[in-house]
């Protein structure tokens, strides 16, 4: 199996095949979910976002 770097996806175990997630964008380099890029309707110039992320279970 071949790993692209800008592919992300997902498999309930090591033995199943990952479902690779396409962007919905035609991004030029296709971000991780967990990193960005991040839209905020709203949002101006200069502003700050504060995320909090309660818990983060990592697969198998």
């Amino acid at each position: 199996m071949s790993i692209n770097l800008f592919q992300w996806g997902y498999s309930s175990s090591k033995e199943e095949e990952r479902t690779i997630f396409n962007s919905k964008e035609n991004e030029e380099k296709p971000g991780h979910p967990m990193v960005g890029p991040i839209k905020i309707h709203g949002a101006e110039p200069g502003m700050v976002l504060e995320v909090k992320i309660n818990d983060l279970v990592p697969g198998w």
